[in-house]
């Protein structure tokens, strides 16, 4: 995958929309755009600022750029911990196996519970490993889902986020 694939990926996973030029659906330009906020119902906005969101249908968009290349994952960590923080905050546990365990801890006649092998996600920067992105299981060791090494932090940091959403778009599916 090129940077520009791997920035759709990336901007597709958060959330973010593209509108091509042909088809705009109600927006002012084409290009992504992020989601903001939605009009509730007695129509009260957020007290947080609005400035420069376009709404569209009773729905808060933030234009982003015009194009594939003009995202920036590939150069901005900035850019790239809101994919880094999205990940931690995934829950994979239906996707991974279950198990039962006793409540109490007690062997015979215990009550029991389903338990899911996924803890978490967790990454690791560093500039001799690289960057590194697994899923923490309790009963397995953890799972490398994502690497970039050799390219500087930004960029290993960018191949493995690609790299872990991939794994995570396939699992879903």
């Amino acid at each position: 995958m090129n940077i520009a694939d791997k920035s759709k990926v990336l901007a597709e996973y958060l959330g973010w929309k593209y509108i091509p030029s042909n088809d705009l659906q109600g927006f002012p330009k084409a290009g992504w755009w992020k989601f903001v906020y939605k009009k509730n119902s007695q129509g009260i906005i957020p007290s947080k600022s609005l400035m420069g969101a376009s709404n569209i249908d009773n729905e808060y968009y933030k234009y982003i750029c015009r194009n594939h290349h003009e995202l920036r994952f590939y150069n901005s960590m900035d850019w790239l911990i809101k994919v880094l923080e999205m990940l931690t905050k995934e829950d994979l546990s239906e996707y991974m196996y279950s198990f039962e365990r006793c409540k109490d801890r007690d062997e015979e006649g215990c009550e029991t519970e389903v338990c899911y092998n996924f803890m978490n996600i967790d990454y690791y920067i560093s500039v001799e490993f690289g960057t590194i992105i697994e899923i923490n299981l309790e009963l397995d060791p953890a799972m490398e889902i994502g690497r970039g090494q050799g390219e500087g932090i930004i960029k290993n940091t960018f191949n493995a986020c690609a790299q872990a959403v991939e794994y995570i778009n396939k699992r879903k599916r």
